[in-house]
């Protein structure tokens, strides 16, 4: 009987009950589980490609990368070297701090200032070597809080009224009620018409068929006819004018 040998697939593993390699793998290679999520498996994936050549590279095991067959000088391992550039960025990134700027102390002046509006930003830095480091300490730019106090608030004020219901971007009922009722809550009232415009449903309007059925002569069927499936009738279904 003739041996029968696999060919060579990288299969999803991440929820397969049969594999039995290295925890967090993604996909692997069907014939000896090896992690391919980087790159091809050294020992199954077939290295002769017609039309292609693998790069130069000279890591240990080599990076299975591979490229047109021509007539050049050669193409380095581009793997390498994405890893010696993500390996300088790394060592750019390590934590070269002071020790001040991870005591409770700091952090707590961080987020004081930035509530007082005497900072524009902050916040604290993990991984790398930093341990809860304070950067991004920016002096320019906008204020999110102003003496405690955060913007929407302030313009709420000297617009003359407390703040009222949030309705969006960062705007309160009392700062722009509904167009059709004056609430100045986030829903309509209880007796606004405009509201809560009548809907029918129309079989022939995909996907849920639902419409718009605001009575208008000039147009097929006496109504509006705009679906409403997703979204409010942007006609009869006033918004709030927000600017």
């Amino acid at each position: 009987m003739p041996e029968i040998t696999l060919a060579y697939q990288e299969q999803f593993v991440l929820d397969s009950d049969e594999y039995t390699g290295p925890a967090g793998t993604v996909f692997a290679c069907n014939i000896c589980d090896t992690p391919v999520d980087d790159q091809p498996c050294p020992v199954h994936a077939p290295n002769a490609v017609a039309g292609l050549r693998l790069v130069d590279c000279d890591a240990e095991p080599r990076h299975l990368l591979w490229v047109h067959d021509r007539d050049d000088y050669g193409i380095p391992c581009y793997l390498c070297a994405w890893v010696k550039q993500a390996e300088a960025e790394r060592l750019e990134r390590q934590c070269r701090h002071w020790p001040w700027r991870t005591w409770r102390i700091t952090s707590w002046l961080d987020r004081r200032a930035y509530s007082l509006g005497i900072t524009g930003s902050g916040g604290n830095t993990y991984g790398d070597g930093h341990n809860g480091c304070v950067t991004g300490v920016r002096f320019r730019g906008s204020r999110s809080y102003i003496l405690g106090v955060s913007r929407d608030v302030w313009r709420c004020w000297l617009s003359g009224h407390r703040r009222g219901e949030p309705v969006g971007f960062g705007f309160c009922g009392k700062c722009v009620p509904w167009p059709c009722c004056q609430s100045i809550r986030e829903e309509h009232t209880a007796t606004c018409v405009e509201g809560n415009p009548p809907v029918t449903f129309d079989p022939s309007v995909p996907p849920g068929g639902f419409v718009c059925a605001v009575p208008m002569a000039d147009m097929p069927g006496g109504i509006c006819g705009m679906p409403v499936e997703s979204e409010p009738c942007d006609v009869h279904s006033p918004q709030r004018v927000i600017s």
